[in-house]
C-alpha cells in the first residue's frame, strides 16, 4: 500500500459501567493506492482480505470505521461497487 493522505482522524472512547474510561483511541485513517501483494493479518486481527464494500454488512465493523470507508469510496471514483477493484 502507498499512503495518499489522511481521510480523517477521530477519538474512539470506551467506557465502563460507571462512566470511566476504559480505553481511549485516536484513529488515522489514510486513504492507500494498492500497489501489490496479499493482504496478511496483524497481531489484532485473525484474518485479512478484500472484500467488496457491499459485503461489509456481514462482518463485525464498527460505526467509525464504517463511516472513514464511505469517505474513502467516495474519493476514489469507480470504487463505489467494492474494495476489491484492484483486482481486476
Amino acid at each position: 500500500m502507498r499512503p495518499v493522505r489522511v481521510l480523517t482522524v477521530v477519538d474512539y472512547i470506551e467506557r465502563d459501567v460507571e462512566g470511566r474510561v476504559r480505553f481511549h483511541y485516536a484513529i488515522a485513517d489514510f486513504l492507500c493506492e494498492f500497489v501489490s501483494g496479499t493482504p496478511v493479518p496483524g497481531s489484532d486481527a485473525a484474518d485479512a482480505r478484500w472484500i467488496p464494500a457491499r459485503e461489509l454488512h456481514e462482518y463485525d465493523v464498527t460505526s467509525t470505521a464504517l463511516a472513514a470507508i464511505q469517505i474513502a469510496l467516495r474519493e476514489r471514483p469507480g470504487w463505489e461497487s467494492g474494495l476489491d477493484s484492484h483486482q481486476g
